[in-house]
């Protein structure tokens, strides 16, 4: 039946953080609540877990009221944006520590702390390490490890990559999404970067304000999303050549030397990574494109543009 979410609302002081959340999510796959800081996705996540009391609503794990289950006893589990690891335990003490306080001990608690270990891809030897010298992912990963123990049902994430270096990222990314095909179960993944975002989620849910403006399919809510505000949320717009009130996807312009729709001149470039982002003014209007570095349009050049009719969006694009 999966994890039930019924108008579930919070309010800080004055400030309504959540307002009336609804969400049915499965019992297992990739979900991932993306927003930006402050639309209470990390407020919704420590209900969930029991950490804190909602104004209203409900929540149910497979058909079981969750609402006066204290944390501890749970079916969820979450890991915290820096991991919140104990620093006067090593690494093995932080893994096993709920399965001790729950009366394993000796060759069967080492046996899984190594089990648990090797699911977030650490060797055994790090059970013996402390705290202090580990990086951000390796943090990570221990706390990972950590909210495995007992083989919870749901393992909710607090923006779990935000303090990691690229490369780690990278890499805990990808192992995240492999440990959730791996042992099935649901992963409720927050984050403001809608990138990661849709790298992982087989199911995408987009908050602002308190508020669910949108759920479904990843591929399907980027490129044709219900309506601005979620348009924006999940990636760059740019305005429609000549068509203020329209917009599209900056990567579906494209600069163009056979059958241009438009023609304009380049007003700034700059590298991101692995595309250039090139502003093209089309006589008193700016828009704005994603291309791959080959492209090589330099400021002042003038350049013909070309986008596809399918691509367009009905809602204007916003500030440039």
């Amino acid at each position: 039946m999966g994890l039930s979410i019924r108008g579930i609302t919070k309010r800080h002081g004055g400030t309504a953080a959540l307002r009336g959340i609804d969400l049915e999510l499965p019992a297992a796959g990739y979900v991932c609540i993306m927003g930006p800081s402050g639309c209470g996705k990390t407020t919704l996540l420590r209900i969930l877990a029991g950490l804190v009391a909602a104004d209203g609503g409900s929540i149910a794990w497979d058909g079981r009221v969750l609402d006066d289950v204290p944390a501890e006893r749970r079916p969820l589990r979450l890991v915290f944006q820096h991991g919140a690891l104990f620093p006067h335990l090593d690494v093995g003490a932080n893994v096993g520590f709920a399965l001790a306080l729950a009366g394993l001990r000796g060759e069967a608690l080492a046996r899984e702390v190594t089990r648990l270990l090797a699911l977030v891809e650490l060797p055994p030897t790090f059970a013996a390490r402390t705290t202090e010298g580990l990086s951000g992912g390796e943090r990570q990963r221990v706390a990972l490890a950590r909210a495995l123990a007992g083989d919870p049902a749901v393992l909710m994430l607090d923006e779990p990559l935000t303090a990691i270096d690229r490369p780690q990222r990278a890499g805990l990314r990808d192992r995240l999404r492999s440990l959730q095909r791996e042992r099935g179960g649901l992963f409720v993944h927050v984050t403001h970067d809608p990138a990661e975002a849709l790298a992982l989620a087989d199911h995408l849910v987009v908050l602002d304000r308190g508020v669910v403006l949108a759920q479904g399919d990843p591929e399907a809510l980027y490129t044709r999303p219900p309506d601005a505000a979620t348009a924006r949320l999940l990636g760059g717009l740019s305005a429609v050549p000549g068509a203020e009130t329209r917009s599209l996807r900056c990567e579906r312009l494209r600069i163009a030397e056979v059958q241009p729709r438009a023609h304009g001149r380049v007003v700034s470039r700059a590298v991101l990574g692995e595309i250039a982002e090139i502003v093209v003014a089309v006589g008193s209007q700016r828009v704005s494109l994603h291309a791959p570095l080959e492209v090589r349009a330099a400021v002042d050049d003038a350049v013909g543009l070309r986008w596809e009719d399918d691509d367009e969006l009905p809602f204007a694009a916003g500030s440039a």
